[in-house]
Parts: structure tokens; sequence; C-alpha cells
């Protein structure tokens, strides 16, 4: 599973108004999102529910570096926005940003039509109105108590692992007592969800849910060797989970309390004594849910603490279940080492083959035998290196259910930078003519500096079950200038430069393609309606003239005043266009001193009020102004913002105190 930067931002634009919040209860819905991102092998999707004293949302995170990523936005988000507000994960790539999927909120909520007609229904256990989970987590919520419900899952290939994880935050039971950490948490302004460390936990828990429960004594029971058995939730049962005095809290906390145990449940590397700890408590720490009952599982997994709250209730029966916790390491200790997940060893990883003909026809029998023909899934995202010659060709195995555009721009972007060849092997003839439709798409490739231009719809060869990008020789290159300056380059050498025109959106369809052809170039219009010679590479420059703004940009250009963002999909590029909402014919430009200070105007007069008392400053400012501008802005196009610029539009401004129209306490 590929990492990439992830961000969070507000979901819907603008001030949340109370009367006018949306709130999603907590349903399949959750089962539908988790499904969905975990689709592929060794994807693993974390939901994070963290509630009590702070706010009360859930948040899907997927990758492992998610939480880190995002602890300051959600650190600032969670004291600025109403307490209802939802946010939606983004995803950011070279080819800009899009949402990776939205969150549920985790707000308590009047119970709607269906579920009041549910609860008349004559079977209620088929169908609980609520879930234990989410009254339990009411009654956290009510009771104030700040806590953390982790649930991670992992598509493990036929089924999905999934793990639960609670950690209860207290202030009188907490390992560290001498840091800042533990400050923030006495004080209540630490969000215990952005702090998953070795400091801040107290405690981790996992429910082993072994055998089957049943909603009703006839349940049928599945004990044939090759079904997974079915996982049959008894609401009743779950509901009963109250007090039980044989956890024995005192033989729990003989675990070592060392990050090296929590790191190794995560990653599922056991030492011999750890595996005698936990063969004492008779624990999986990874639960296997079938993928058909995923849904029901996440929609009726029981949390339980340590600190439990629910009262007794006559007629309820006894529900005995083990629970391990995996406690970490007190203050002043040195936490163990975790050990490193080994690869996994892949026999075509490296192919020295003696000629092109050769290696392409090792590519495809090494696919079929290993891939189609086997197990194509476990290796679907299958990329290695040909060796020929002691020259590298990245080579790239796809199958139609993974074919991602992203890969492809990645597979021909690695050739380009290392002037050799891109093979694509795909499983079938319809894939391989479904990567070069993708690939027939303009698309980019972004550096610090500048952004290639790229347009491959002259230079892909679909040949049965591979795909072939040529390189032997390097055309000119354009290249776009986050200042908006079009560049030509051959090799290292810069052959001209351009300020284009304002009203040229994208310039991807307004420069021409050029070949290099014996000793000079053929240089072929956009539309491939017209060709020339040119003797030199200063030919080919100056045969080049901006053509007037095309009715569909392509590609992202960044820094300019209009921008699109593709992003790769099955079928070909999905385009989000950009249009800056502040720029107008008199003011064309952002980044500025005079730009700055309409923004703050527009912000104040909307979302601040006049008041003769504890005026705003700077510091009160800045974090709701910076969450304001992302819904406006969600990818960065416009401008961005100086703290320094504030405090002197403050200072302007000293005898109009304002306060927040909306506070946050709203």
């Amino acid at each position: 599973m590929s990492h990439q930067s992830l961000y969070l931002r507000l979901r819907w634009p603008g001030i949340d108004t109370p009367a006018e919040r949306v709130t999603t209860p907590l349903g399949d819905a959750i089962a539908r999102t988790v499904y969905a991102v975990t689709r592929q092998p060794d994807d693993v999707v974390e939901a994070l529910l963290y509630t009590g004293a702070q706010t009360q949302e859930l948040l899907l995170a997927a990758g492992d570096r998610t939480l880190e990523a995002t602890a300051p936005l959600i650190r600032t988000a969670q004291d600025e926005l109403p307490r209802t507000m939802g946010f939606e994960l983004v995803e950011a790539t070279s080819l800009g940003t899009t949402p990776a999927l939205s969150a549920c909120l985790l707000g308590p909520t009047p119970p709607s039509e269906r579920v009041q007609k549910r609860v008349t229904t004559p079977y209620p256990d088929l169908s609980p109105p609520s879930t234990a989970l989410r009254q339990y987590l009411e009654t956290l919520i009510d009771r104030r108590l700040p806590h953390v419900v982790r649930v991670v899952v992992r598509n493990a290939g036929s089924d999905r692992e999934v793990s639960l994880r609670v950690a209860l935050y207290h202030r009188d039971h907490q390992w560290i007592s001498d840091s800042d950490h533990a400050a923030a948490l006495n004080a209540g302004t630490l969000d215990p969800a952005t702090y998953f460390t070795d400091e801040a936990i107290t405690s981790s828990w996992q429910l082993p849910l072994e055998g089957t429960w049943s909603v009703a004594a006839d349940a049928p029971l599945l004990e044939a060797p090759h079904e997974s058995a079915r996982l049959y939730l008894d609401a009743k049962q779950i509901r009963a989970l109250e007090y039980d005095a044989a956890h024995q809290p005192t033989r729990r906390k003989r675990l070592a309390r060392s990050p090296a145990v929590f790191d190794a449940v995560r990653e599922r590397h056991f030492s011999s004594e750890q595996r005698r700890a936990y063969a004492s408590f008779d624990v999986d720490p990874w639960l296997t849910v079938d993928a058909e009952t995923l849904p029901a599982f996440l929609d009726h997994v029981p949390a339980y603490y340590e600190q439990d709250l629910w009262p007794a209730v006559p007629g309820w029966d006894r529900f005995d279940l083990s629970v391990k916790s995996v406690l970490r390491e007190p203050s002043g200790t040195t936490p163990g080492a975790t050990p490193e997940a080994p690869s996994p060893s892949d026999p075509g990883a490296r192919l020295d083959l003696d000629s092109p003909a050769d290696r392409q026809q090792q590519i495809v029998e090494w696919f079929a035998t290993r891939g189609r023909l086997h197990q194509a899934r476990n290796f679907a995202h299958a990329h290695f290196e040909a060796i020929r010659k002691g020259c590298a060709h990245p080579v790239r195995i796809v199958a139609d259910e993974t074919l991602a555009g992203g890969d492809l721009i990645g597979a021909v972007s690695d050739a380009r930078r290392a002037d050799t060849t891109a093979y694509i092997v795909a499983d079938t003839t319809a894939t391989a003519n479904q990567i070069t439709e993708i690939l027939s798409h303009p698309f980019c490739e972004t550096t610090p500096d500048r952004t290639r231009l790229y347009s491959t719809t002259r230079c892909l060869k679909a040949t049965e079950q591979l795909v072939v990008y040529p390189r032997d020789v390097d055309p000119p290159e354009w290249w776009v200038t986050p200042a908006g300056t079009v560049e030509l380059w051959a090799g290292d050498d810069c052959l001209g430069r351009w300020d284009p025109p304002l009203e040229v959106p994208t310039l991807s369809e307004s420069l021409p393609s050029c070949r290099p052809d014996g000793g000079g170039y053929v240089v072929t219009d956009p539309v491939g309606n017209r060709q020339m010679r040119a003797a030199t590479a200063e030919d080919v420059v100056a045969s080049w003239l901006p053509l007037p703004a095309p009715s569909v940009p392509t590609f992202l250009a960044s820094g300019l005043h209009y921008a699109t963002v593709l992003t790769p999909t099955i079928h070909g590029f999905r385009e989000h266009q950009h249009r800056p909402e502040w720029v107008t014919a008199d003011s064309p430009t952002y980044r500025t001193s005079s730009f700055t200070n309409e923004v703050l105007e527009r912000f104040c007069d909307r979302y601040t009020v006049p008041t003769d008392t504890d005026p705003l400053d700077s510091d009160q400012l800045v974090p709701r102004l910076c969450t304001w501008l992302r819904t406006i802005d969600p990818y960065g196009f416009e401008f961005e913002l100086d703290p320094g610029s504030v405090d002197v539009y403050l200072d302007v401004y000293p005898d109009e105190p304002r306060q927040l129209r909306y506070p946050p306490s709203e």
C-alpha cells in the first residue's frame, strides 16, 4: 500500500450555522466506507472515534502516517469550529488534491422514522434501534470523559482483519506526570485522538470475539472447515456488557508496558515471551471477520473499558468476555526497539536479459505464470526493473481491477527521468487498450521549480498485452514554471522563455509537438493539421505562437489565474475546473499585500462584529481565518496568508475592535 501526503479540509464551505447543521448518524455508512477503501490486499483503514470533553467527530484515516500529518490541523480546527462540523480527508498527489473519503459525524441524533418503525417490529433483536457501541459512546459523551476508539481494518485477501483498540483518558490515571503532555491533558487542552504516542496512551484494548454470537437460540452454526464462520451478534448480550470482576485488572497489568508490545501487535511480530503472555489470556491480536459480516461487525462491535459506566440492569444476562490490555511504558523508561517487517521476496524483481525481444517475452511470460493464471491480486501492482547492458527499464504489472492512472503516470515519469523505456504489462488486450486511452490524455509532472508538460498521444504503442512508451531519442521538452513562464528545454539547455498572456488558461493544447528527424525536427501543431520542418531547436522556438484560450483546460496550471486538477481514473482523467473567486478585472493578481487586505476585509465583514470589550487579536483571528480560507480555496491555488499581514491589518484599524460573529462555543 502506497503512502501519500494527506490533510484535512472542511466538508462544507463557509462558517457553519447551528440552524443549518447536517448530522449523519452512525450506521452502515461507516461499514460501506471502510469496505470501499480496503479493496486491495494489505490496504489498511483506521476508524478513529474520539469524543468526550473535546470534539465529537468520527475520522476515517487511510494509511499509517495520516494521524501524524493531520494532528496540527485537527488541534487548530477543533477549538475554532462548531462542535458538529465534519471533515473530509484529501489525498495530495502530483496532479493536485482529490477527496479520498468523507467522515461521518458522531453527535447524538434523534431517532428517524425508519428507526422508530424498527423498534415496533416483531424481531427487535435482529434490528436493534441503537447499537451498544453508540449507546456506550453517548454515555461517555454525556459524562464528558475523553477517550478514543480505534478500529483498524486490514484486507487480508479473501477477508478482512479487524483490530479494536480503545484508550480511556483520565487525569488521575496517566503513566506520565512530569511532561507537557500530561499538563495539557490535565488542563483539557490536548485532543487525545492526535496523540497515539508512548507518552499519552494509558492502555490499548482489544476484544477477541471468538466463536459465534447468535441472535436467536436456533441460529445456524457454520462448522464446515472450508467455510468461514459467520459472526452473529446478540444485541442482548452486547448490551449486557457491565462490570465483570473476572477481568482481573491487576493480572492484565503484568503484560510488558512497552511500546514494542504495542508496535508488535500492530505489525503482527511477537517474541516468544509476548506469545506466552498472550496465550495466557487466550487472545488473538487480530480478529478475522468475513467480508459479508464486516458491516454488521462495525455496526455492533462493543466498546469496553476498565472504568465501566454501564449500570446494572435487572434481567440482563452476564456476558463473560476476556479483554487484553497492552500498557504503555511509564515515564522515564527506555522504549524497546520495534522489529522491522521483512519485505516480501519477488523472484522477478530484477531481470537481466540480452535483447529487447527476450526481455519483452520474459516479462509477459512472468506475468502470465505468476499473475493472471494464479493469484493476480497478490501481485496486481507488481513493478520491477528489467536490466539490459547496465540500463534499468521500469516495468509495471497491472490488472483490469487494479488499473490506476497514477501508477501508469509514475512508470512513464520514471522512464522519462531515467531516459529509458517504460513497459506496462496488462492481463488482457482490453486492459492494454485501456492503458493506452488513459495515457493518451495530456498530463504533467511537477517539480519544485517548474512543471513538465506531457502529451503521449503519438508515443504509445499497444500490442496485445504490452504497452511500450519509447524513449529512444529525446525531443525538446516544454516546461511551465510556478510564475507562469513557459520554457523550452533540450536536455540541460533552455532554448527560450515566454510570458504567456493571462487569457490563456492552459498551454498543453497550444504547444506544438516536435520530434527529431535526421538532423532537424518535425513540428506538428496541437491538433495535428499542420506539419513543418525545423533545422534547429531555435527554429522550433520561433515556430510557436500562443493560440487563443481553448475551451477545456487540460492540466494543472500552478500560479495562473485558471487551474485544472487532473485526477487519474480508469476512464482517463477527471477534471476539476478552478476559477478563483477573487480575481476580477480590477484585482488580477494574488499574493500581494493589497489582496491580503481585501481577504481580511471580506472575512471581517462577514464573520466579525463590532465590540466594546475583548477585541480580537491575531492569535485568535489567524486559526479561524485559515480554516475559512481552506473552504473557499481547498487546493491552495489562490493565496498564501502571512500572519504578519494580519497584525499589520489589525494595527491599521485600532478604533474598530472586532469580535467573532460565531464564537466557538456556539
